[in-house]
């Protein structure tokens, strides 16, 4: 009786300790899955926050950029990419500030829901009313849902440069269904993969075009330069660089996957920064490499080709268009630049609300 109850209890024994090891093995093997997914799936950090707003930032326009320098002159072109990155990274600021108190707002009153994730038309919403409500989510909408078409079609010439074998129309339905799958992905947190790789593709494509315009450009002489002749080209040459720094309609989006929020309003700095080494060098270069013959013969009808004085140099850089149509650039986009900070003077205009 004695042996059974020491066998008995020796059984038990084994038997936990197998429960244990289960578990433990089962707790691993969850601890290295959790592991696996958080390094590329799963980000909150303020880097992530930056893979995401660099990637938004420029992508298929860096194709179009070196075009934009010849509609816009080389001189006002940089100029003005410098200064939209500017403006980008101000209206960016006004954005989280109105975000920030709109936060505190729901806070305050117990209202902030865990998984809800707060958009910039529900800050206009909370601060202004159902009109600016309206009004950011229309040019909102319209400002993603056009970029998105234009990824599609971007997608679809490329490809369809590389294989011919369907057309333009085929390949945008095939990238549109691959594309449709990121429905699946919940929010942007689980986005560092996906935007890593992005960044990627965009730094090698921009430096490859710089490398390649420096050491491999084969000039051909029969190929004829030209430059803006029409504010129109100048114009459209603005809005193409507005875009280039367009992704302020995903700014809270971004934020809201942000373990601190309040970084991100120099993670976007940092981000603007980095995207002006993607631009100026292969735009700059690429641009040089087509319109230095033209330049020289500027030069020379101007009598200072061999002139030592690169003051009266800098007149052979073609200024075109008017100045005034960068004030329409600026407006057409409004939903990006203007409406934040519109709303932030209107929300500010009261004392009480400026010493909140």
């Amino acid at each position: 009786m004695e042996s059974f109850c020491k066998d008995e209890s020796t059984v038990g024994i084994e038997m936990q300790i197998t429960n244990v090891e289960e578990s433990n093995n089962f707790t691993a093997g969850r601890s290295i899955q959790e592991k696996i997914t958080g390094a590329f799936l799963v980000g909150g950090s303020s880097f992530d926050a930056w893979l995401t707003t660099t990637t938004a930032q420029v992508a298929q326009v860096l194709l179009t950029l070196p075009h934009t320098l010849a509609q816009m002159g080389i001189t006002s072109g940089i100029g003005f990419q410098l200064l939209y990155g500017a403006l980008g990274c101000w209206s960016c600021y006004i954005t989280m500030c109105l975000y920030m108190d709109y936060v505190a707002i729901l806070e305050r009153h117990n209202a902030r829901r865990k998984n809800h994730i707060i958009q910039w038309y529900e800050v206009l919403d909370g601060h202004l009313g159902r009109w600016w409500r309206a009004s950011g989510l229309l040019f909102n909408c319209a400002l993603m849902v056009s970029s998105a078409t234009i990824q599609l079609i971007a997608c679809a010439n490329t490809i369809w440069y590389m294989n011919n074998s369907l057309d333009k129309r085929t390949w945008t339905y095939i990238f549109g269904a691959l594309c449709f799958l990121t429905v699946l992905i919940p929010t942007a947190r689980n986005y560092r993969l996906w935007v890593f790789i992005g960044i990627f593709m965009t730094t090698y494509t921009a430096w490859y075009f710089t490398i390649a315009s420096i050491f491999f450009e084969k000039h051909d002489k029969h190929v004829q330069h030209s430059g803006p002749v029409s504010k129109i080209q100048y114009f459209t040459g603005a809005t193409n660089n507005i875009y280039t720094f367009g992704n302020h309609a995903l700014t809270l989006e971004i934020v809201e996957a942000m373990d601190k929020p309040r970084k991100y309003k120099i993670t976007n700095v940092y981000a603007i920064l980095y995207i002006f080494t993607l631009t100026l060098p292969s735009a700059f270069i690429e641009f040089a490499a087509f319109v230095v013959p033209v330049f020289a013969m500027w030069e020379k009808l101007l009598g200072i080709h061999c002139s030592q004085n690169y003051i009266l140099k800098s007149i052979m850089l073609p200024f075109f268009g008017s100045i005034n149509s960068v004030v329409g650039a600026i407006i057409s986009s409004i939903g990006v630049y203007i409406l934040p900070c519109l709303a932030f003077m209107v929300i500010r205009r009261h004392k009480e609300s400026r010493e909140v």
